[in-house]
């Protein structure tokens, strides 16, 4: 249930609706969700979902779409974490032409799924079936995806995982990776 009320939707009621419609549910979790709030949502999740359906989790909604105010913290934090040394960032990040800066907020990003996505693996212990967690990503921004999935440790060095204080690539804790695209009608105006 998206845009449905300028909130969204209890967590209670999507709950209660997948239940109902014996349905798996996507979560998105809010960007400015602390640890305390994702350890929480995924256990009132896990704790009243049905058994046999599987919660899918996605940090925020399109990171990457500049927008939406995410993509902005995003880059934003990942820009000050670095520069200060936050969460044993040692920075430095990559220097960027200006139109190039967007791509800090991949940082934060692969940050944040890490270490949500092994919150939640952690609320799920001994019921790993009934959670799946999604590193999202737009297609038409194709370099991002080699430092989303890289477990090369070159490729970390100069891209997501480093300086980041992970332990691993983003990639490594999460279930699988979801692409979208949009796409243009010819004739229509409306199109992306």
């Amino acid at each position: 249930v998206y845009d449905s009320c300028l909130y969204g939707m209890p967590l209670e009621v999507l709950v209660a609706l997948c239940n109902k419609l014996n349905i798996n549910g996507w979560f998105c979790i809010p960007h400015l969700a602390d640890d305390t709030y994702v350890t929480n949502m995924a256990t009132y999740i896990r704790d009243h979902l049905n058994s046999n359906l599987v919660a899918y989790y996605e940090l925020s909604n399109e990171v990457w779409n500049g927008v939406y105010a995410e993509t902005g913290y995003a880059g934003t934090k990942a820009y000050f974490y670095a520069k200060n040394g936050t969460h044993g960032w040692t920075g430095p990040l990559p220097t960027y032409s200006y139109s190039a800066t967007i791509y800090y907020n991949y940082f934060w990003y692969g940050w944040r799924c890490y270490n949500v996505f092994t919150n939640i693996k952690t609320v799920y212990a001994g019921k790993l079936n009934q959670c799946h967690c999604i590193i999202a990503h737009q297609s038409g921004q194709g370099t991002a995806s080699s430092y989303l999935l890289a477990t090369s440790a070159t490729v970390q060095g100069r891209h997501l995982a480093q300086n980041c204080n992970t332990a691993a690539s983003p990639i490594s804790v999460a279930d699988s990776f979801a692409t979208s695209s949009y796409l243009s009608i010819p004739g229509e105006t409306n199109g992306y």
